[in-house]
């Protein structure tokens, strides 16, 4: 199933949500965003298997990352 369009779960965790965000401003965000484009999904097995640990993944990079 996986394809080129597939992210490695290990290269979402490494997102850092702040890196391109000016430090005086890195307070101000509140979340972010975890999108998934299913034109390229066939079937709910599939979006499973791309979606399920990458979430993880970037909920864990989200908290990681936090501003103190």
């Amino acid at each position: 199933m996986q394809n080129g369009w597939t992210l490695p779960a290990g290269r979402v965790r490494a997102f850092d949500p702040l890196a391109y965000v000016p430090p005086e401003l890195s307070g101000r965000v509140l979340g972010g965003e975890c999108c998934a484009w299913t034109e390229v999904v066939h079937d709910r097995a599939e979006l499973e298997y791309k979606v399920s640990s990458r979430l993880a993944a970037f909920g864990d990079a989200l908290l990681s990352n936090s501003p103190q």
